[in-house]
């Protein structure tokens, strides 16, 4: 008994960390997915009254949209704490000079376990896809409706 037990977990062993070519594409495209939301994670302001309104504005949205709570608010960075449970996500936000007076706040998210240590799909993979995705594709709506 002690010795089937022993051949059956070795033979299956090396399979354990492997992803099957249909994760690897479903990672693929919510990767694509999530680059998106990334790049529509942005806002741009110009003017100190509208810029400083749109940066308050980035962190309540990151207060209601993250697990975790804030860390720091600086004139150039919000951040909240990393995420420490499976599946939580924290965001962070940078505001950065563009041209002229205006300035560019880029929202950004994180979720734990949602990657192995190899870059494949963690445990909590698709949760934490569509929390970011969601939050990162809904914050330039959030912030114009309120200036």
């Amino acid at each position: 008994m002690k010795k089937t037990f022993i051949t059956a977990l070795l033979a299956v062993l090396p399979f354990a960390g492997c992803t099957t070519a249909e994760q690897r594409a479903m990672q693929g495209e919510t990767e694509t997915t999530l680059y998106h939301a990334g790049a529509n994670a942005r806002f741009i302001c110009s003017g100190d009254d509208a810029c400083f309104r749109a940066w308050m504005l980035t962190k309540r949205y990151i207060e209601q949209n993250s697990d975790m709570g804030l860390l720091q608010v600086g004139e150039k960075l919000i951040e909240t704490y990393d995420p420490v449970g499976s599946g939580m996500t924290a965001f962070s936000a940078t505001r950065v000079p563009t041209v002229g007076n205006a300035m560019e706040i880029d929202l950004k998210g994180q979720c734990h376990d949602m990657y192995r240590g190899d870059g494949t799909m963690g445990r909590a993979y698709a949760a934490c896809a569509r929390k970011i995705i969601v939050a990162e594709n809904s914050f330039r709506k959030f912030v114009k409706d309120r200036m």
